[in-house]
Protein backbone atom coordinates (compact mmCIF):
# COMPACT_ATOMS: atom_id res chain seq x y z
CA UNK A 1 0.00 0.00 0.00
CA UNK A 2 1.48 3.37 -0.90
CA UNK A 3 1.62 6.51 1.25
CA UNK A 4 -1.14 8.24 -0.73
CA UNK A 5 -3.60 5.42 0.02
CA UNK A 6 -2.62 5.46 3.70
CA UNK A 7 -3.09 9.23 3.87
CA UNK A 8 -6.56 8.94 2.30
CA UNK A 9 -7.47 6.16 4.73
CA UNK A 10 -6.28 8.29 7.65
CA UNK A 11 -8.39 11.25 6.51
CA UNK A 12 -11.43 9.01 6.12
CA UNK A 13 -10.92 7.58 9.61
CA UNK A 14 -10.56 11.00 11.20
CA UNK A 15 -13.56 12.37 9.27
CA UNK A 16 -15.72 9.41 10.31
CA UNK A 17 -15.21 10.29 13.95
CA UNK A 18 -16.15 13.98 13.78
CA UNK A 19 -19.14 13.38 16.04
CA UNK A 20 -16.77 12.57 18.91
CA UNK A 21 -15.85 15.69 20.86
CA UNK A 22 -12.96 16.39 23.20
CA UNK A 23 -14.07 17.26 26.71
CA UNK A 24 -12.64 20.66 27.48
CA UNK A 25 -15.42 22.48 29.31
CA UNK A 26 -15.63 21.69 33.02
CA UNK A 27 -13.34 18.65 33.07
CA UNK A 28 -13.56 16.44 36.16
CA UNK A 29 -11.13 17.29 38.98
CA UNK A 30 -8.93 14.29 38.15
CA UNK A 31 -8.40 14.79 34.41
CA UNK A 32 -6.06 11.79 34.26
CA UNK A 33 -9.08 9.56 34.95
CA UNK A 34 -10.97 10.74 31.86
CA UNK A 35 -10.01 8.65 28.82
CA UNK A 36 -11.95 10.93 26.45
CA UNK A 37 -9.32 13.64 26.95
CA UNK A 38 -7.13 11.83 24.41
CA UNK A 39 -9.59 12.41 21.56
CA UNK A 40 -8.37 14.83 18.90
CA UNK A 41 -5.09 15.78 17.26
CA UNK A 42 -1.75 15.96 19.08
CA UNK A 43 1.64 17.26 17.95
CA UNK A 44 4.91 15.76 19.19
CA UNK A 45 6.97 18.54 20.80
CA UNK A 46 9.79 16.49 22.34
CA UNK A 47 10.97 12.94 22.60
CA UNK A 48 13.72 10.94 24.24
CA UNK A 49 14.43 7.47 22.85
CA UNK A 50 16.77 5.32 24.86
CA UNK A 51 19.16 7.89 26.31
CA UNK A 52 19.07 10.16 23.25
CA UNK A 53 17.05 13.36 23.06
CA UNK A 54 15.40 13.49 19.63
CA UNK A 55 15.75 16.45 17.27
CA UNK A 56 12.66 15.29 15.36
CA UNK A 57 10.51 18.35 16.10
CA UNK A 58 13.06 20.54 14.29
CA UNK A 59 13.53 18.20 11.31
CA UNK A 60 9.93 17.09 10.80
CA UNK A 61 6.43 17.23 12.26
CA UNK A 62 4.70 14.29 13.89
CA UNK A 63 0.94 14.35 14.47
CA UNK A 64 -1.25 11.81 16.22
CA UNK A 65 -4.98 11.65 15.48
CA UNK A 66 -7.06 9.82 18.08
CA UNK A 67 -10.70 8.81 17.64
CA UNK A 68 -12.92 6.84 20.00
CA UNK A 69 -11.46 3.53 18.81
CA UNK A 70 -8.36 4.11 16.66
CA UNK A 71 -5.19 6.14 16.49
CA UNK A 72 -3.05 7.18 13.54
CA UNK A 73 0.25 9.00 13.67
CA UNK A 74 2.27 10.37 10.82
CA UNK A 75 5.52 12.21 10.32
CA UNK A 76 6.06 14.64 7.48
CA UNK A 77 9.10 16.64 6.46
CA UNK A 78 9.45 20.38 5.76
CA UNK A 79 8.26 19.78 2.16
CA UNK A 80 5.03 18.17 3.40
CA UNK A 81 6.08 14.68 2.31
CA UNK A 82 4.94 11.90 4.65
CA UNK A 83 7.94 9.84 5.71
CA UNK A 84 6.34 7.53 8.28
CA UNK A 85 2.81 6.57 9.22
CA UNK A 86 1.22 4.01 11.48
CA UNK A 87 -1.91 3.25 13.42
CA UNK A 88 -4.41 0.78 14.75
CA UNK A 89 -6.58 0.07 17.76
CA UNK A 90 -5.93 1.47 21.23
CA UNK A 91 -7.29 1.38 24.76
CA UNK A 92 -6.82 4.07 27.42
CA UNK A 93 -7.96 3.76 31.01
CA UNK A 94 -6.90 7.26 32.01
CA UNK A 95 -3.35 6.29 32.97
CA UNK A 96 -2.19 3.48 30.69
CA UNK A 97 -2.32 3.74 26.91
CA UNK A 98 -2.18 0.39 25.11
CA UNK A 99 -1.77 0.41 21.34
CA UNK A 100 -1.54 -2.27 18.69
CA UNK A 101 0.10 -1.24 15.45
CA UNK A 102 -2.01 -2.68 12.62
CA UNK A 103 -0.52 -0.84 9.65
CA UNK A 104 2.37 1.43 8.90
CA UNK A 105 5.16 2.56 6.64
CA UNK A 106 8.66 2.88 8.06
CA UNK A 107 11.69 0.63 8.37
CA UNK A 108 11.36 0.17 12.14
CA UNK A 109 7.62 -0.60 12.20
CA UNK A 110 7.75 -4.20 11.00
CA UNK A 111 9.17 -5.38 14.34
CA UNK A 112 6.25 -3.77 16.24
CA UNK A 113 3.37 -4.66 13.91
CA UNK A 114 0.66 -6.66 15.69
CA UNK A 115 2.36 -6.33 19.08
CA UNK A 116 0.89 -4.57 22.08
CA UNK A 117 2.70 -1.44 23.26
CA UNK A 118 1.94 -0.05 26.72
CA UNK A 119 2.73 3.47 27.92
CA UNK A 120 2.10 5.40 31.10
CA UNK A 121 0.34 8.69 30.33
CA UNK A 122 -0.71 11.78 32.15
CA UNK A 123 -2.49 14.83 30.81
CA UNK A 124 -1.86 18.27 32.27
CA UNK A 125 -3.96 20.90 30.56
CA UNK A 126 -3.24 20.52 26.85
CA UNK A 127 -0.02 18.54 27.33
CA UNK A 128 0.24 14.75 27.19
CA UNK A 129 3.25 13.09 28.81
CA UNK A 130 3.87 9.53 27.62
CA UNK A 131 6.57 7.10 28.75
CA UNK A 132 7.24 3.40 28.51
CA UNK A 133 9.05 0.87 26.40
CA UNK A 134 8.28 -0.40 22.93
CA UNK A 135 7.89 -4.15 22.39
CA UNK A 136 11.42 -3.97 20.93
CA UNK A 137 12.72 -2.83 24.34
CA UNK A 138 13.45 0.78 23.35
CA UNK A 139 12.49 3.12 26.19
CA UNK A 140 10.79 6.37 25.28
CA UNK A 141 9.58 9.59 26.85
CA UNK A 142 7.40 11.84 24.69
CA UNK A 143 5.61 15.13 25.17
CA UNK A 144 2.62 15.93 22.95
CA UNK A 145 0.56 19.13 22.75
CA UNK A 146 -3.13 19.15 21.87
CA UNK A 147 -3.93 21.08 18.68
CA UNK A 148 -7.03 23.26 18.95
CA UNK A 149 -9.23 23.78 15.92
Amino acid sequence: MNLRKLAVMTCMLVASETSVTRLTANPPPNTDANPKLLLGTWKLVSGKYGDVQSTLPEAATTLRHITATHYTWLTYDKNGDVTRIGGGLYAFDGKTLETTLEYGVGADLKARKGKRQAYQCRIEGKTLYQSGALSTGLKLEEVWEFIEK
